[in-house]
């Protein structure tokens, strides 16, 4: 697909050096040499146009039949997310956050199949931590998408879910973790960075940073929270006045401190 991309490209830049190439050899004929020059250049530029036609065209056909292939499994996956037990449901989050993670072609599809309502259901209501952080890692890796994280995302309520995983941590932080993550992957877009802040994004990422920053390097979601707070504080002044009303400061040079002295 790269290529047939590349090729045209090149095919658009040669018609427009052959257009110039007329102009110029047509500037410089007179009489029936113009002509010529001009009909060459037509045709040359006629025929460029088609074979750009053509690799399209083909890029779409391509596009489409990968797509039949791939979205029967999606399908089942999806459907795994609100039925059978728990342990399936884990599963089939972590298939669709691994094929999210790798190609973008399968994260459009996932999201054009509807994934994302049941994944932020699974995220609210799964029955175990690493079950619902499953979710979670999967809502991450599909915020790598831009139309994704600037729509389907806010839209499927990602926000509020990821946002209340994060205020209910486990000791393991699995779930929290992997929230924090998906929530930093959402915040690189501006306007949803800004509904994550003022859901209380900053509030939440200033909790989990102070409950896990310790001498020992760091908590189970420390770091995570760390970015995160960081995402939302990037060209924000009002999130950098709120973290450091929330004291984030002291547990952020413990961070620092606990990475220095780590060996």
């Amino acid at each position: 697909m790269a290529r047939r991309n590349a090729c045209e490209e090149v095919s658009l830049k040669s018609s427009y050096a052959l257009v110039a190439a007329g102009v110029v050899l047509g500037s410089l004929a007179h009489g029936g040499a113009l002509y010529w020059c001009l009909v060459l250049m037509v045709a040359l530029f006629a025929a460029a146009v088609s074979v750009y036609r053509a690799l399209v065209e083909e890029n779409a056909r391509l596009y489409f039949e990968k797509r039949e292939k791939s979205a029967p499994f999606i399908r089942i996956l999806i459907r795994a997310l609100v039925e059978g037990p728990d342990e399936s449901r884990r599963e089939a989050a972590r298939d669709l956050a691994t094929r999210a993670a790798e190609k973008a072609f399968d994260r459009d599809l996932i999201a054009s199949e509807g994934a994302c309502p049941p994944l932020v259901e699974l995220c609210r209501r799964g029955a175990t931590d690493e079950t619902r952080g499953a979710a979670a890692a999967a809502l991450g890796n599909l915020a790598a998408n831009a139309l994704i994280r600037k729509r389907t995302l806010p839209a499927s309520g990602a926000v509020d879910a990821l946002l209340a995983l994060c205020r209910s941590p486990c000791d393991d932080g699995d779930g929290a973790r992997s929230a924090c993550t998906a929530l930093r992957n959402m915040a690189f877009d501006a306007g949803t960075k800004t509904m994550i802040a003022e859901a209380g994004g900053v509030e939440v990422a200033c909790s989990l940073l102070r409950a896990g920053a310790t001498q020992s390097r760091s908590g189970p979601y420390a770091l995570q929270a760390a970015a995160l707070l960081g995402t939302l504080c990037w060209g924000s002044a009002a999130s950098k006045k709120q973290a450091v009303s929330c004291k984030a400061v002291a547990p952020l040079a413990k961070l620092v401190a606990a990475f220095a002295t780590d060996e």
